[in-house]
C-alpha cells in the first residue's frame, strides 16, 4: 500500500517568473515563457537599451496560473521590423517585476 502522504501536497504552489527566451540570440522571432503562481494580468514588454519601448507583447492581458508563452516576432508596434541587437523583455504581474535580455542578429 502507499501511504497517504506520498506525492504533492494540496498547498504546492508554480513560482511567478519570467522564465528562458529563445531561442537567444534569434533572427525572426522569440518565445518568452513565464509562469504564474495564479491567474491574473500580466504586462510583458520590449525595450530597446535606450529604454524606449518597441513592442508590447502584453498590456494587462489575463492569463491562467501555470506555464505560459508569448511569442516576439521581432517587429516593434509599426510592424517594422527591429534592428538588430540587445533587447529587454520586461514582464510585470501583482506578483512582481522580472526581465531578461534577448539579441536579435541579422
Amino acid at each position: 500500500s502507499t501511504p497517504l502522504s506520498v506525492g504533492v501536497g494540496t498547498g504546492t504552489r508554480v513560482p511567478t517568473f519570467l522564465g528562458t527566451i529563445g531561442p537567444n540570440p534569434f533572427r525572426n522571432s522569440t518565445d518568452v515563457a513565464f509562469s504564474l503562481s495564479r491567474a491574473g494580468r500580466v504586462d510583458v514588454v520590449v525595450f530597446d537599451v535606450l529604454g524606449r519601448q518597441v513592442r508590447a507583447l502584453s498590456r494587462g492581458r489575463w492569463f491562467e496560473a501555470g506555464p505560459q508563452n508569448l511569442r516576439w516576432d521581432g517587429r516593434d508596434e509599426g510592424g517594422r521590423d527591429a534592428v538588430a541587437g540587445v533587447y529587454f523583455v520586461r514582464m510585470k504581474s501583482e506578483a512582481g517585476q522580472w526581465s531578461r535580455s534577448v539579441v536579435r542578429v541579422r
